[in-house]
């Protein structure tokens, strides 16, 4: 058996394994990948008092996203499913707002 600890992303790929002798041969191979996880990417502002807000997911799963100041009251902002690549989302941002939360909720 064949164990990989602390795999990077330059690890992953196709192994193959071929092991001969008197008898003959036999090979194998597999398939190391990761599942990407929940996150968001780079928030960033944009024109005009708007947050640009880069969420990716598991590929066809729905997220429900809210938004606090306070970690204890929690507002639903919008539901998106995730693609391949991050989901560009654009809010408006309140200016009078110093500090602004958000999180991310498996939906389906």
């Amino acid at each position: 058996m064949l164990e990989r600890t602390d795999l990077a992303r330059g690890d992953f790929g196709t192994y193959s394994v071929a092991v001969p002798n008197t008898a003959g041969s036999v090979s194998a191979s597999a398939v190391v990948a990761a599942k990407e996880g929940l996150g968001f990417g780079m928030i960033k502002t944009g024109p005009i008092s708007q947050i640009l807000l880069p969420l990716s997911g598991e590929n066809g799963v729905g997220y429900r996203v809210e938004s606090t100041t306070n970690f204890v009251d929690w507002s639903f902002l919008f539901d998106v499913t995730a693609t391949e690549g991050p989901v560009p989302v654009v809010l408006s941002w309140e200016t009078n707002r110093n500090e602004l939360f958000f999180r991310a909720i498996r939906s389906n």
